[in-house]
């Protein structure tokens, strides 16, 4: 029997060629404050691209640009709109699973990673199992298909860049490191009207 692999979520990985060290250190010398509820240590300012970043932005920005060409087949382009950072210093590296309301791609940007951290883990939306069908699974047979996986996780770097799509559900699992961890989180929205007038679905901003 052959099995395909149809639609598949698109979850696109790049890294930038020269780390702009003194915009790292901005973002990373930038006030934070803990947000109780969401248990998080993040910055006070929530469009951190637009005012201390250029280098990095024009890098997430050209790499939307070819993300949503081959993601979501269109030219038109995605707009950032909130950008803030995140900080793990001296606490657990966690961040609880969620996903990222009113955008249509999300992404995080590394400006500080340990190399044995514990990644960001993507987890798949299974109507079945998540809702109201259960049944008795083979750890073998669930490992050794990528069809039955219940999540993903992905090694990340300084200066590496995550995409992917805003519905996406993730998390950062935790692990108590002496290294400080820092990354930057950021939305989008399309840049202009959305939808096609003739068959009633536009969408004028």
């Amino acid at each position: 029997m052959q099995i395909y692999e149809a639609f598949p979520v698109p979850i696109g990985i790049s890294n930038i060629e020269d780390i702009p060290t003194k915009e790292h250190q901005q973002l990373f010398d930038l006030e934070f404050y803990t947000k109780q509820d969401y248990d998080m240590v993040v910055t006070r300012e929530k469009y951190v691209l637009s005012k201390y970043a250029p280098t990095i932005k024009k890098f997430i920005e050209e790499t939307l640009c070819e993300y949503s060409q081959k993601t979501l087949g269109t030219k038109q382009k995605l707009r950032i709109t909130q950008s803030w950072c995140t900080k793990h210093d001296s606490i657990k590296q966690y961040t609880f699973p969620h996903r990222h309301q009113n955008s249509i791609v999300s992404g995080c940007y590394y400006v500080n990673a340990d190399v044995n951290n514990e990644g960001i883990k993507f987890f798949k939306d299974d109507v079945y199992n998540d809702n109201y069908i259960t049944w008795e699974t083979d750890p073998e047979l669930m490992e050794l298909h990528k069809c039955n996986w219940k999540w993903v996780k992905f090694p990340v770097k300084t200066g590496m860049l995550v995409l992917f799509p805003s519905h996406l559900k993730h998390s950062v699992d935790g692990m108590i490191s002496n290294n400080i961890r820092c990354s930057l989180a950021f939305n989008t929205w399309f840049e202009g009207d959305i939808g096609i007038e003739e068959s009633f679905t536009r969408l004028p901003i």
